[in-house]
């Protein structure tokens, strides 16, 4: 009997530590895995994270453990989640998703989740066990290259348009011209002295029409074989804030401002003042009187960041989606549409990259990285 328990005793202890042996082969496969994982209960409760979270997301295992998966899961998104997971759970199924997690740092990021049921050793499913993979520079791609193309397909619609409209302004100011000759030639004074009033009338509309076309041009065809020049970021910033003063003092909007005294870099001055002013106007429009507005540069990993920060209206995440897109505006019907599209354009050639942080009722955030070496040429005077 005394051998018999000795055996038994023997083979729990073997059997115990072959468990804690697979229990540290999971921690480690786990721990050191390129992806987020994570167990939950069936009510969406977390039991399990690996160590890759602190990289990916950076909250530490100790805060996620036994907190809601709507922790992580963006408000937007957490819906859809739970019916996910009940899917998982009652009709033993695998889901492949793509959802919205919050990093700790209050941004968002976009990862593609795979769900498995989970299941304790008797079969029964207890929960539901996740694989996510960091997939936001994808999606980032693939969002400017859908922009990349409206632009393109701006560009193609815009620059015919204007080409005709130089075409026809140039025949309205020959037209004007031979009238006018003709006129003199007759050599009444009275007469001569009002047409001559239309016509010079005529003739300007048609100069301050042809600059706007210019303009146009201008952006549509962008790069005019210009060298880039090396530009100083915070008077850029300066230049601009001083050209819209009369808007900002119209409105009584506290300006504050931090200038990190960043190293220059390459770019065309004018058109990133283009830029700039398009995207204060927005944030002078969309702030009440008495607004706060932000502006604030500094070096941060290896880029030339600039940050505009409005206390206005904010914008929802549909408007934030649509916010570049040609002609979509919320403004009154008198507005184009074009000016988010057109800052855009001018930063993207700057190879800038562009982040909007906005709420409704929460104001807007842009921070604009410009790298500190840039593409060789640019169009519009410096």
């Amino acid at each position: 009997a005394i051998g018999e328990i000795s055996r038994n005793i023997a083979h729990l202890k073997r059997k115990e530590s072959l468990a804690k042996k697979f229990q540290e082969r999971w921690r480690t496969l786990t721990h050191n895995a390129p992806h987020l994982i994570i167990t939950i209960d069936r009510q969406g409760v977390i039991t399990f994270v690996n160590q890759r979270i602190k990289q990916l997301l950076g909250y530490d295992v100790e805060q996620i453990i036994n907190s809601s998966l709507s922790t992580l899961v963006s408000d937007q998104d957490w819906e859809a989640v739970a019916k996910d997971i009940m899917e998982v759970t009652s009709k033993d199924q695998m889901k492949s998703c793509v959802y919205r997690l919050k990093q700790k740092n209050g941004s968002i990021a976009i990862y593609a989740m795979d769900w498995s049921p989970l299941r304790e050793s008797s079969g029964k499913i207890v929960g539901a066990v996740g694989m996510a993979t960091d997939i936001t520079r994808e999606k980032e791609k693939e969002a400017e290259l859908v922009q990349s193309q409206r632009l393109e397909a701006l560009a193609d619609l815009v620059g015919g348009i204007a080409h005709h409209f130089n075409n026809l302004m140039t025949v309205i100011v020959l037209e004007a011209d031979l009238i006018g000759k003709e006129i003199r030639k007759q050599g009444n004074e009275v007469i001569e002295e009002i047409i001559e009033k239309r016509l010079k009338s005529i003739s300007e509309s048609c100069f301050r029409g042809t600059q706007k076309i210019d303009l146009i041009l201008e952006f549509i065809e962008g790069l005019s074989g210009k060298q880039f020049l090396m530009i100083d970021i915070d008077e850029v910033a300066k230049q601009v804030l001083s050209q819209v003063s009369v808007y900002l003092r119209a409105k009584a909007i506290q300006i504050n401002t931090k200038w990190g005294k960043v190293p220059q870099v390459l770019g065309c001055s004018s058109q990133l003042r283009k830029a700039l002013i398009e995207i204060l106007m927005n944030a002078i429009e969309a702030m009440p009187k008495d607004g706060k507005l932000d502006v604030k540069t500094e070096m941060k990993n290896g880029y030339a960041t600039l940050s505009i920060a409005d206390s206005g209206s904010g914008m929802s995440e549909d408007v934030q989606k649509k916010m570049f897109e040609p002609f979509f505006t919320t403004k009154e019907p008198t507005r184009n549409g074009l000016g988010a599209t057109v800052a855009y354009g001018i930063l993207k050639n700057h190879g800038a990259k562009i982040k909007v942080f906005s709420a409704p009722e929460k104001g807007t955030t842009f921070v604009i990285n410009l790298p500190m070496k840039q593409m060789p040429r640019c169009g519009g005077e410096n």
